[in-house]
């Protein structure tokens, strides 16, 4: 750490996730800046790109250093993947080379300010990571890289294992979300344990996300007291198991009136929540933008139980941000990675909170309908809530977690 209380350290966070984008890596993008902005030692510029042309979104971050990166509404759409997949070749190019561009753009529109900086932080994946390669050399400073996605899935390509290599040797530290991948990276290095890369857990804001009481929150949000209410809140994709979920509610709401879903988000599978929330609009509610971490923990606490999703060594933080408000969550047993969807999920979380369910509509119908009354009851039980949220605190608090991940980081 700087120690002289005058001079603070400048971090540079690249990143292609931000808000008012809602997923794990803008997450996380939005707890980087406001805990380098806690520290005295520390300040924090994001280049990132202007995507407040989203509706329902007011600028948290409008008083530290975003650099926003303006691009033309219909391409920035596809770059970040809002309604689109990517599932071609042409596609896959047309969205890294777009990426690279408008990275480049803004670096140039914002050089001296980026010039700033002591040291660049690539927060995201692939297009991050080798974005911060070729800045880090400009600029010349030491790249960290914080990788969040899976890692074999880019390797199938030639080019793309080649500018990973150069990105990852240059790279002083890589952060990662689990052990499997921590792995991978040293053995496509050649590296040993511990000697570049790290894993850590992911966080939860417990300023924001913390118990509140289910007739409050529901009243609020006008939402009916005597429902079972069930919380999606993630991109509306396979990946999150989005189809699954839909078809589990839509026949659980046709044997069980009481059941009440609400789904959170927008994607590829947009089409197939529209179409059950117009089918049954009194059991259904659809919001299809992103909502402030705020009204989210909102939702969280009216909901009975939210459907979290995992990797194999780590939970989303969905997951730890429902537990911080002592709401039980579903989770699939089986990874987002469809790499990895052979094997079983090996991440711990002791707590009577937590369901899993097999990957499938029936099963999952049946895991919501054989513990619906425990679930409630977890939910009216004060010490039970309080046993979730304490054990967030102790082991995924926002602080905690970040001070240990920027001690690995050497910042």
């Amino acid at each position: 750490m700087v120690t002289d209380s005058t001079i603070k350290m400048v971090i540079l966070i690249v990143t292609i996730h931000f808000p008012p984008m809602k997923g794990g890596v803008e997450t996380m993008s939005w707890q980087y800046v406001d805990f380098i902005e806690s520290q005295k030692d520390l300040r924090a510029i994001v280049l990132t790109y202007d995507t407040r042309f989203i509706e329902y979104f007011d600028d948290y971050w409008q008083k530290n250093k975003i650099l926003r990166i303006r691009a033309e509404a219909r391409l920035l759409r596809f770059m970040i993947s809002l309604r689109t997949r990517l599932n071609s070749f042409p596609s896959r190019v047309a969205y890294i080379l777009l990426h690279l561009f408008y990275l480049s753009k803004g670096t140039i529109l914002f050089f001296n300010r980026i010039k700033e900086a002591d040291v660049i932080l690539a927060n995201g994946g692939a297009i991050e990571s080798i974005f911060g390669y070729f800045l880090s050399i400009i600029i010349k400073k030491n790249l960290l890289i914080r990788w969040r996605t899976d890692f074999k899935f880019f390797l199938t390509n030639p080019v793309n294992r080649y500018l990973l290599k150069l990105s990852f040797n240059k790279a002083a530290k890589i952060g990662v979300n689990g052990e499997d991948i921590e792995e991978d990276i040293n053995k496509f290095l050649g590296i040993s344990k511990g000697q570049k890369v790290f894993s850590n857990k992911q966080t939860a804001n417990t300023e924001i996300f913390y118990p509140l009481s289910t007739t409050y929150a529901r009243g609020v949000l006008k939402l009916r007291s005597e429902k079972f209410i069930t919380l999606f809140a993630a991109p509306f994709n396979e990946a999150k198991f989005c189809d699954i979920i839909v078809q589990a509610a839509h026949n659980l709401i046709l044997n069980d009136n009481s059941f009440f879903f609400i789904f959170i988000g927008h994607g590829p599978l947009d089409n197939i929540v529209k179409k059950l929330a117009s089918t049954f609009p009194k059991n259904v509610l659809l919001i299809d933008h992103p909502v402030d971490p705020k009204t989210l923990s909102l939702y969280i606490n009216a909901a009975d139980v939210t459907i979290g999703s995992a990797d194999i060594h780590y939970v989303g933080n969905l997951v730890v941000e429902s537990l911080a408000c002592g709401t039980s969550v579903l989770v699939f047993n089986s990874s987002i990675h469809e790499n990895k969807r052979g094997k079983s999920l090996e991440f711990e979380l002791p707590l009577p909170h937590v369901f899993m369910a097999d990957p499938s509509a029936d099963r999952l119908s049946e895991v919501l309908k054989t513990n619906k009354e425990f679930v409630k009851s977890l939910k009216r039980d004060p010490k039970q809530v309080k046993i979730a949220q304490n054990y967030i605190l102790q082991n995924y608090e926002k602080s905690k977690v970040l001070t240990e991940e920027f001690h690995k980081f050497n910042i």
